[in-house]
């Protein structure tokens, strides 16, 4: 896991910090264009570069730096918990080079965010919910540190409520290719991935942003199944798997049941490699009475999908922590200052005070 912080924006350079638990190995990439500069504030990684046919590896500890040019392939591993300083010229399209080396794959990620928020209000009268803050961070930051070093082709975004401060948001703060599309008829989940169907021409992650989550999207480069499920247990669409022996995948999907179907729910987090099959089965539900609410599901489209044979593999996450409630919000906030990304920073730069939230405790 890791997130970057994106400290400086002009039309010449772009100045972040990208960190980077141990472990943790970015994908395997080059940049058409981009001409950018490391340097190691703490921790330590294994840069790798591609000269010829052949990786090499080296390693790279605290006060070391390199200069990556455009075409040169590269790719990150961290040691130790680790914070690069980059430095680089502004974003271009980012071409992955890394498909028989990773079995890494260009995706667009749907990002579903056109809800008002009412279980949050008063926060969201004022902020879209995605921008509403957890641990000292909009939640839609967690969402992009997850993405951080996949094969990312482009955002598309389905806004809605305060759309215009969402777009803002994201064109200042994230250097990924972004889509907006406005539902104005807010008609579920369904309808709102239909709006992306125009742009969609390749493997699709789809995330919700209602949960925080700590799970290895490297999975998205292992699997050869039709999709896979983030899952965990909780109040979600209750999914249900197979029972014989053929490895977890889903075999009954429910939205809001009234009866759970099993202990494991849909956490709002699915990559779909058939995106064809999964737009076939959306249509289907869109042509289908509404369901709870009046409105049309996704999970239908995924039972669809199931029923007509395609394979949806279910995977288990470390942990999922809801942010669709001021309750919930409460609690996640607590375990991220406790246990999570928001613990201060070591850094980033030589005379910097960063002072750490106060407690009082009475006698």
């Amino acid at each position: 896991m890791g997130h970057e912080l994106i400290w400086a924006r002009t039309d010449r350079y772009v100045g972040k910090i990208l960190h980077i638990e141990p472990g943790h190995v970015l994908s395997l990439q080059y940049h058409n264009k981009k001409d950018e500069s490391i340097y190691v504030l703490t921790g330590e990684i294994i840069l790798r570069i591609q000269q010829g046919d052949t990786l090499i590896e080296r390693p790279m500890s605290q006060g070391a730096a390199f200069h990556i040019e455009p075409k040169l392939i590269h790719q990150f591993e961290a040691v130790a918990p680790t914070d690069l300083l980059e430095a680089s010229t502004p974003r271009s399209t980012t071409s992955c080079a890394s498909k028989t080396a990773t079995g890494g794959r260009d995706m667009k990620v749907i990002v579903p965010l056109a809800g008002k928020g009412t279980r949050l209000l008063p926060l969201t009268k004022r902020v879209p919910k995605p921008l509403v803050r957890v641990a000292g961070r909009p939640v839609m930051d967690y969402v992009m540190d997850a993405v951080q070093g996949l094969d990312v082709e482009e955002l598309i975004v389905i806004t809605g409520h305060l759309k215009e401060s969402v777009e803002r948001y994201i064109v200042e703060h994230y250097d990924i290719p972004a889509k907006f599309v406005e539902q104005k008829t807010l008609d579920g989940t369904a309808g709102a991935i239909n709006l992306a169907r125009p742009y969609v021409d390749s493997p699709v992650l789809i995330i919700f942003v209602d949960t925080v989550f700590e799970a290895d999207l490297s999975l998205i480069n292992r699997v050869t199944p039709t999709a896979s499920s983030g899952q965990g247990s909780g109040g979600l669409p209750a999914v249900r798997r197979d029972r014989d022996g053929r490895g977890g995948y889903m075999t009954r999907i429910v939205e809001k049941p009234s009866t759970p179907v099993s202990r494991l729910a849909n956490i709002g987090l699915q990559y779909i490699r058939d995106w064809k099959s999964l737009f076939d089965g959306i249509a289907h539900t869109l042509k289908q009475p509404p369901g709870k609410g009046g409105e049309y599901y996704l999970t239908d489209a995924f039972q669809y999908m199931v029923d007509r044979g395609r394979r949806l593999l279910t995977a288990p996450v470390a942990g999922w922590y809801d942010c669709g409630k001021v309750d919930t919000l409460l609690e996640t906030n607590q375990h991220l200052l406790e246990h999570g990304r928001a613990r201060t920073p070591a850094g980033p730069c030589p005379g910097c005070t960063i002072v750490p939230p106060s407690t009082s405790r009475t006698a």
